[in-house]
């Protein structure tokens, strides 16, 4: 994962994107192939304000958050990126019926397997 930062009417700070980079480790476990991320840091007031983005395997990610500090913020923008990676994760995983999966039918051919041993040990013994 590749992260671009970019301060939006502030200084450059190395250590915020060392601190964002090192939160963001959490997102590899989602990672289809490698991502370039951008991350924009800006400030208004007393707010501030960290905007992530990124394409997905299904599409553009994004994600906005405000707090009083940018660690705050990098905390909450994480928080929605795994809730909407999770997300898409579970739907690519299952993504097929479960009646059409190799393990399903596997699974059926044993228990019909299992079936007819019993009646042939009920005859056998009847």
């Amino acid at each position: 994962m590749k992260l671009d930062c970019k301060f939006h009417s502030l200084d450059y700070s190395q250590a915020l994107v060392d601190f964002t980079e090192k939160r963001f480790q959490k997102l590899k476990k989602f990672e289809m192939k490698p991502v370039d991320v951008h991350v924009t840091y800006s400030a208004d007031r007393h707010n501030k304000l960290v905007e992530v983005y990124f394409n997905s395997v299904s599409g553009p990610v994004r994600a906005k958050a405000s707090a009083d500090t940018f660690e705050n913020s990098v905390d909450k923008v994480l928080h929605k990126l795994v809730r909407q990676m999770g997300k898409e994760k579970s739907k690519v995983q299952n993504h097929k019926s479960p009646e059409c999966t190799a393990e399903s039918k596997l699974n059926a051919m044993n228990s019909l397997h299992e079936e007819v041993e019993d009646v042939e040990e009920t005859e056998t013994v009847g």
